[in-house]
Order: structure tokens, then sequence, then C-alpha cells
């Protein structure tokens, strides 16, 4: 067995390091192809927040997601988005590839793109969809990759292609629960409030919407305050 010298010993961490500054550091050029990457991978705890990504070259995109690797070597993320880089590549062969790839999306933009003003359409018969000039669709095909469901009771198109009703037959839901009122948090005192925690055996929301508030955050702390300074002790009572 081959013991390396530890000088010869790569750290990858510095190399990473030395990428991810580059990449800041550069003045980026409105004509040069650049790719998003994330210095701490997502994988790992990384946000997408600005200050996590840095614009590199395909090539530095590449090298930097092998460096992951070597840093992570066990994180299964990591090894999965190397891989799907690296099929069949090596990191000039990626570089180049990405770089006609962007040309060539950038030219099938606008009336360059042949579905470009050409909404979907679907043949009510065999279920085919496909995307046409609106008003020269073939005859038997209507707006939309789906048809909509019939009205369980009178067999108009319902609402949508998830509702089982029509606009006309949709019944109409009865609220449940106690009905809040407009009053605003001022408008009760304590002695209110208290009230009504002992109407709920101490159960906060409950009380909450016997007022008429909402379980907010902020009514919510309001309510533990007070049950906290009248009742510091938990009792069967106000076991909420």
């Amino acid at each position: 067995m081959v013991v390396r010298d530890a000088k010869y010993i790569m750290n990858y961490n510095k190399i990473y390091n030395n990428l991810i500054v580059r990449g800041q550091l550069r003045a980026s050029s409105t004509n040069e192809y650049y790719e998003k990457h994330h210095i701490i991978p997502r994988c790992v705890g990384g946000s997408d927040f600005k200050e996590n990504i840095v614009k590199l070259t395909p090539e530095e995109h590449y090298v930097a997601h092998q460096l992951l690797i070597k840093i992570y070597p066990e994180h299964r993320g990591l090894v999965h988005a190397a891989v799907m880089m690296c099929v069949g590549r090596t990191n000039k062969l990626y570089g180049w590839l990405r770089r006609r790839m962007s040309i060539a999306a950038t030219s099938r933009t606008g009336a360059a793109n042949g579905s470009f003003g050409k909404p979907w359409y679907m043949n009510i018969v065999t279920r085919e969809t496909g995307k046409f000039v609106p008003n020269k669709e073939p005859i038997g095909w209507v707006s939309g990759r789906s048809l909509p469901r019939s009205c369980m009771l009178c067999e108009k198109d319902a609402v949508s292609k998830f509702s089982k009703w029509c606009l006309d037959c949709r019944p109409v839901r009865e609220k449940t629960g106690p009905i809040r009122t407009v009053k605003n948090k001022s408008s009760f005192s304590n002695e209110e409030k208290l009230e009504a925690l002992k109407l709920f055996n101490g159960k906060i929301r409950p009380a909450l919407f016997h007022l008429g508030l909402n379980d907010s955050g902020f009514h919510y702390k309001q309510m533990q305050k007070l049950k906290a300074a009248v009742y510091p002790l938990a009792t069967n009572e106000l076991k909420g």
C-alpha cells in the first residue's frame, strides 16, 4: 500500500472555496453563458438566498459538483446530482453542450417557437390533445386538455373538472361552529375573556372563537398571558 505524503493530499474544501471566490469576484459578461450554483447545496441545508448563489461557467459548475462529492462522499443527493451532470461527458464537453443548448433555446422564443400562440385543444371522442391556432382547430376538438365533468344532478357542465355540480345545483354549505362577530379585540374585558375560558374548560381556541376572535398568534398569545397571570398553576378546571 502506497502512503501519500501529507503535503500532496488535496484540500478539496480549499479548492472549492477558491473556485467559488473566483466566480464571485469575476465581472459578469452579458455575452457569456453562466449557470447558477448553490454554494452550500440545498440538500445539505443551503438556502435559495442571493448570498448562497454564485454564477459559474459550465466547466466550473461541473468541477464544483465533483469537489462536493469529495467533501461530502457519503451524501446520496450530491452523488446523484454529480452523476446526472457527468453521464458520458467531460467538463469541456459539458460546457460546450450547455452553451449550444442556451443558444438553441433563445432562438426558439416568441414567434420562432412552433407552439407560440397555439393553445391546447382536445378531441372529445378520442381524448387526443394538441396545439392549434385559435379558430382553426379540427372539428370535434374543444379548448383545454381535459373535458369538463358533468353535474351529478342536471348533467350540465360542472364548475370545473374536479367539481361534482354546476353553479345552479351546487349545494350551499351550512356554517358550523361558533359564529364570529365583528367585535374588535379591545372590546372585551379581561373578565369576559376569563369567562370564555371557563366556559370551554380552559381551552384557548374555542374561547377565542366564542368571542369572535381568530386564533392567530397575537390573540392566542394574549389569551395565554391572561390565563397564566390569573391561574399561574394549571388546574383541572382550566387545563388546555
